[in-house]
């Protein structure tokens, strides 16, 4: 019996610790910094991204204080969809910064992760779709088309990202895939007609 409770154990700790590294918001600020490493981009840029992760940041925190989000995963569909559409306006604003002051390029890999992003947020107000999947996907994609098809390995840690997800109850199967799809046809889309 102890060998069951100890490795029942440590699949908890490990779903956790996956659901963690790849948790959809540092994933988008990493991605962010990247981003400004390769492309340079004028510093009032940077500053308007620095201003909205502390904005969003801030408005999370002020939300789990008034309880209106109960954990940092938002668990809760319906509290997915009142910070999910704050971030798109949030991120409507930065989308304006960087087409005034952003190159081409750049405009190009910001509208791919906004429409991503802003699809998620339609999604999630009728179905709960994953973000960790997504998002990660959505990283991966994107990496590689920076940095080269070598990347496209770290889609090896997909079916980890899913059953994290999965095995801590925080998604059915059909959500971890759905969030994969959707980023796939973002990226494909977003590169297709741009």
């Amino acid at each position: 019996m102890s060998n069951y409770k100890n490795s029942n154990k440590i699949r908890n700790s490990l779903a956790f610790l996956i659901s963690r590294i790849f948790e959809p918001f540092i994933l988008l600020i990493l991605l962010f910094v990247i981003l400004a490493i390769v492309f340079k981009p004028e510093v009032v840029i940077i500053l308007s991204v620095l201003g909205m992760f502390f904005f969003l940041i801030s408005f999370f925190s002020l939300g789990y204080k008034k309880k209106w989000f109960s954990d940092i995963e938002l668990t809760d569909r319906r509290q997915r969809c009142l910070f999910n559409t704050v971030v798109s306006i949030a991120g409507l604003l930065l989308l304006l910064v960087i087409f005034l002051f952003g190159d081409k390029v750049l405009i190009t890999y910001y509208l791919v992760i906004y429409s991503w992003f802003l699809l998620f947020t339609i999604i999630t107000f009728f179905w709960k779709i994953s973000g960790h999947t997504g998002a990660s996907t959505l990283f991966f994609m994107i990496l590689a088309s920076l940095f080269g098809i070598q990347y496209l390995l770290l889609f090896l840690f997909i079916p980890f990202i899913s059953w994290s997800r999965v095995y801590r109850k925080k998604h059915t199967l059909a959500q971890v895939v759905g969030g994969v799809i959707l980023a796939l046809v973002a990226f494909g889309a977003g590169f297709l007609l741009l």
